[in-house]
Formats: structure tokens, sequence, C-alpha cells
């Protein structure tokens, strides 16, 4: 019933933004790749680690390097997020540089692999 309405909820928000700007995209497009973020959406919770997991932090926790963690996210599917340029990116404002070296710590790295391959099998435009 939740996820119904809230289908219904962005489906009714994208004909109005469309409606607003006298865009030509049909409903039928509309209600195709609503569904398509649904589905997306629906996917993504499923790859997220249950609450009962989550109690073991140790096990969820990994001290690795940037290039370990790439390694970790390549596992999923290769090239799908850069994570020396995201970090460089995130930390530029303040002047902090990554190399493969740096170590950050990953929370639930099967996360990490099922989360690329999500991204990798998605197209661009559903997320």
């Amino acid at each position: 019933v939740i996820l119904d309405a809230y289908t219904d909820l962005l489906k009714g928000t994208a004909k109005l933004v469309r409606d607003h700007h006298g865009s030509a995209v049909t409903d039928a497009v509309i209600e195709q790749e609503a569904d398509e973020v649904i589905a997306f959406e629906v996917a993504l919770a499923e790859i997220v680690v249950p609450d009962v997991d989550r109690l073991n932090t140790t096990a969820l926790y990994d001290k690795l390097s940037v290039a370990d963690l790439q390694a970790v996210a390549d596992g999923g599917a290769p090239g799908v997020i850069s994570w020396t340029d995201f970090l460089n990116s995130v930390f530029s404002s303040v002047g902090v540089t990554w190399d493969g070296s740096d170590e950050v710590i990953c929370f639930a790295t099967n996360f990490m692999d099922d989360l690329t391959a999500l991204l990798n099998r998605t197209p661009t435009r559903t997320i």
C-alpha cells in the first residue's frame, strides 16, 4: 500500500512538473520511467544490510586503503565508482587529497559489492 502510494506520488509529481514546463513527455513515458525508479529503489533497499546484521560492528567496519576499497568496489562492477576521484572531489574545498595508500573505514564491504553491481546494471537516467 505504501509503495503504491509512493509510486502514485512520483508519477503525479512528474506529470505536474511536465505540465508546468509545457513538456511533450507522454504519460506513458512518465509511468515507465517512474516504474524504473521504483524498481531501482526496491533493489537498493534489498541490498542494504539488515538491522540485525548491524549489531556486530566489528564485522561491519573494515579499515582498508583507498586502493583496497577500489578493489572491493570493482568486484561488483569494475570502474563504476572511482573512489580516489570521489574523495578528492569531496575534500577539495579543504585542501585534502587522497591516493591509493590512504586508509578509510568502510561500512559493510558486501554492500559495496552489491551497490556497484546495481549501479552498473541500472541506466544513468534511472539513477
